[in-house]
């Protein structure tokens, strides 16, 4: 006799874009202010908690 799994825990990941008006680029930077907010999630370029001066953003942050 096999024994039948099932799978307990679905796999369908969470569909999340950038926020940014126009952008349609996948979201996978994340932030909520609290875990009471939902979570808004941005395309790196869009990304508005990047660090100042990071070599990633160029020195500066985006207009939020």
């Amino acid at each position: 006799m096999a024994i039948e799994q099932t799978d307990t825990h679905p796999h369908a990941p969470d569909e999340h874009y950038c926020e940014h008006p126009g952008c349609n680029e996948w979201g996978g930077y994340g932030m909520a202010r609290s875990r009471g907010e939902p979570v808004r999630w941005w395309c790196w370029p869009h990304y508005p908690y990047k660090e100042p001066g990071s070599a990633r953003t160029g020195g500066a942050l985006p207009n939020a």
